[in-house]
C-alpha cells in the first residue's frame, strides 16, 4: 500500500487557504495515480463545481473520507455535506463531542480528534479538531481495504457495521452513527 499527498493549501504567499482549482487538480492528480481512498481535512462554503468534482470521483470507484469543520454550525460545508463523501466529527477520550465541530444530517462517524498528539511544524503538538477525527476512519478504511476492494457504500456500510452509538439512540445530528472502531479501537 502506498500513500499519495495532495497540497492544495498555502501555495500562494498572500493566502494560506486553498482555491478551487488546487483542490481539483490535486484529486485529480491522486485519482489518475490509481488512488481509491482519500482523506479531504477541510471545509469551505458549498460549491457546485466542487460537488460536480466529488460525484465524478465516487464515479470512478474513489471513496472520500472527509472532516466535518470546526463553526460549531450546523451550516453544512464541503466536502463533508457532499453525499459522495464519509463526513466525520471528533470526540474525545471520554466519547463527548469536539466542542468547535460542525453539525448536520450529513454527520456519518465520529473518531478521536481531540487532544491528539500529531506532527506540527518542525516537531509535534496536542491538536484538536475534525480534520485529526477524519484521517482515523480513512487509516481504519485502509485497512479495512487491504483486505479487498472497498466501495462508498461498502466503506459505509462496514463503519455503521462497527460504530459504538454515542448521544441519543440511533443516528444522530452529531456523533452520526457514532464513535468508529477498529480492532479494539
Amino acid at each position: 500500500m502506498q500513500v499519495y499527498a495532495a497540497e492544495a493549501f498555502g501555495l500562494e504567499k498572500s493566502s494560506d487557504g486553498g482555491r478551487l482549482e488546487a483542490v481539483a487538480a490535486g484529486l485529480d492528480w491522486v485519482v489518475g495515480s490509481g488512488v481509491r481512498l482519500v482523506n479531504m481535512s477541510f471545509a469551505g462554503a458549498s460549491n457546485q463545481v466542487f460537488a460536480k468534482l466529488l460525484g465524478l470521483a465516487q464515479n470512478k470507484g474513489v471513496v472520500i473520507v472527509a472532516a466535518a469543520g470546526n463553526d460549531r454550525s450546523g451550516a453544512p460545508v464541503y466536502p463533508a455535506a457532499s453525499p459522495s463523501t464519509i463526513a466525520v466529527t471528533a470526540v474525545d477520550a471520554g466519547g463527548r463531542l469536539y466542542g468547535r465541530a460542525n453539525y448536520g444530517k450529513h454527520i456519518e462517524f465520529a473518531a478521536p480528534g481531540v487532544d491528539l498528539y500529531v506532527a506540527w511544524g518542525n516537531g509535534g503538538s496536542y491538536r484538536s479538531g475534525t480534520s485529526f477525527a477524519a484521517p482515523v476512519v480513512t487509516a481504519i478504511l485502509a485497512r479495512r481495504a487491504s483486505r479487498g476492494g472497498l466501495s462508498l457504500n461498502g466503506a459505509r456500510a462496514y463503519l455503521r457495521s462497527t460504530a459504538k452509538d454515542l448521544g441519543p439512540g440511533g443516528r444522530d445530528s452529531h456523533y452520526g452513527y457514532g464513535l468508529v472502531q477498529s480492532g479494539g479501537c
